[in-house]
């Protein structure tokens, strides 16, 4: 009897250190990942999978590493480990699809952030990023629809506002995509991207005059590439008009 637990007392106790072991590693790894030393942080994550091999937030965490260091389809196959053990790990297929996006899998991306709304309905960057993988699958409308719900549930969210002007204008709408650019612009004042965003819908629509207007707007702001466009189309119209 002495013996068996004995036996049984030593197992009790490596199986403590080894749990203390993984949450130390773990612990270290996430810091290491705050500090954007993602190498280390996946050598500590390496480190609680070979004492837990069970741990779906270990898997979680290394994958997130990974993808930082530009290691997609690595980091998707940690994601796989981590809803294999957990299928309600909201955080793992939130960063599938993100992942599986980056390498233009937008199918598996939208499915991946559409299983991420189902975990968390009210998590505003999974319906923004679902909505790029639709627009790049052409669905345009799909995309606009994401993009209602977040602005739905983050009103102030000014990017949300210019994508869905973007797809908006797609579809042709241009009218209808520079109210959404000017609510951007409302919402952040310097943001020059939305200006541009407008010069290009007034192009589109045929008002040259006022798309060298939104160009020089943000051009003003710092736009780079507004100054290239309103060389290459604003020079020749004035030339044209002269």
């Amino acid at each position: 009897m002495k013996i068996i637990y004995s036996i049984f007392f030593s197992l009790l106790v490596f199986t403590v250190l080894s749990q203390n072991k993984s949450e130390d590693f773990l612990e270290q790894g996430i810091i290491k990942l705050d500090e954007g030393l993602f190498l280390e942080a996946v050598q500590l994550f390496d480190s609680v999978i070979m004492h837990d091999p069970n741990m779906a937030r270990a898997y979680t965490l290394r994958g997130e590493a990974k993808f930082r260091m530009g290691k997609n389809r690595k980091a998707v196959k940690d994601f796989n480990k981590s809803v294999k053990l957990d299928k309600n790990n909201f955080e793992a297929w939130y960063n599938r699809g993100i992942a599986k996006a980056h390498y233009q899998d937008y199918i598996g991306s939208v499915k991946d952030l559409g299983k991420a709304i189902e975990l968390k309905p009210h998590y505003v960057k999974a319906y923004y990023n679902r909505a790029l993988s639709k627009g790049y699958l052409n669905d345009y409308k799909g995309a606009v629809k994401d993009l209602d719900e977040a602005i739905h549930i983050a009103p102030d969210y000014y990017k949300a506002y210019h994508n869905r002007g973007y797809w908006k204008d797609m579809m042709g709408q241009h009218s209808e995509a520079i109210e959404d650019f000017r609510h951007a612009i409302d919402l952040h004042p310097y943001y020059h991207d939305a200006y541009n965003a407008i010069a290009e819908s007034k192009y589109q629509m045929g008002d040259v005059r006022s798309a060298c207007a939104e160009w020089q707007k943000a051009a003003d702001l710092g736009s780079y590439m507004a100054e290239e466009l309103m060389n290459k189309f604003c020079e020749e119209n004035s030339a044209e008009n002269k």
